[in-house]
């Protein structure tokens, strides 16, 4: 299976893919060859340390790429700019970081009642881009979550794409 074209594959190959490329990334292999990241271009030159050979792979690499650059550059910034009676309560930032998610479904839903005027105090306001921005909100601090319990920005968005497909799996499933 071509590593770059997830969306082919059936739900087996993806889960199958995440766990090849998991255990390639935790022994220090490219996750498309398995050799060690010094070795020369393998059979997968146009892929081999992050190289790509069409816009559709180029586009999917630069996703994951600024993405986990993102999740772990926050995650470092919470963890360090943060007040030392903070920093000393590692629990504390657990729930922060967890309940933070919940903040942020709570501006959701804020977003989608001022939208269809559910509130008779407060009327319409908000647009649906204001709801896609709060839903997108909702998601990526749920990422930052996972980043800052796991601390390795590959493995939470494998954790994504594995949950997706098991959802996908539920939905399919015959009843």
């Amino acid at each position: 299976m071509s590593a770059y074209r997830l969306a082919d594959a059936n739900e087996d190959e993806l889960l199958a893919e995440i766990a090849h490329r998991r255990m390639a990334r935790r022994a220090g292999l490219c996750d498309h060859c398995n050799r060690a990241y010094s070795t020369p271009p393998c059979q997968f030159p146009g892929r081999h340390r992050g190289q790509v050979t069409t816009k559709a792979e180029a586009a999917e690499v630069d996703y994951r790429e600024r993405l986990r650059r993102i999740v772990e550059w926050l995650d470092e910034h919470l963890d360090r700019d943060v007040a030392d009676l903070y920093r000393e309560q590692p629990l504390a930032q657990d729930w922060a970081r967890v309940a933070k998610v919940a903040e942020e479904a709570g501006e959701a839903v804020d977003a989608l009642i001022g939208l269809t005027g559910q509130n008779p105090r407060k009327g319409h306001y908000g647009t649906r881009q204001d709801l896609y921005d709060e839903l997108a909100d909702v998601a990526l601090t749920g990422l930052y979550a996972m980043q800052h319990f796991t601390k390795n920005a590959d493995e939470v968005l494998d954790a994504l794409l594995a949950r997706a497909v098991y959802h996908r799996q539920r939905i399919e499933a015959p009843k």
